[in-house]
């Protein structure tokens, strides 16, 4: 592994950490299926991505009602 490799995984891990302290743990696995979706290589389906724009949608509305 190169240190471009190790540090693209520290970036990106950093940046799911934040998402998770900011939007809580739920992030976490919204991610994580974004990710086995990816490297599956068949992708997400189209409803897999307006669902995870809803949760986007009512997580933001309810930190924005916090």
């Amino acid at each position: 592994m190169t240190a471009a490799e190790i540090s693209a995984i520290l970036g990106a891990a950093t940046t799911i950490a934040g998402l998770v302290e900011k939007y809580g743990p739920e992030v976490y696995t919204d991610v994580k299926e974004a990710i086995e979706a990816t490297l599956s290589k068949t992708g997400p389906t189209t409803a897999a991505m307006d669902d995870l724009a809803a949760k986007c949608a009512a997580a933001n509305a309810a930190i924005q009602a916090s």
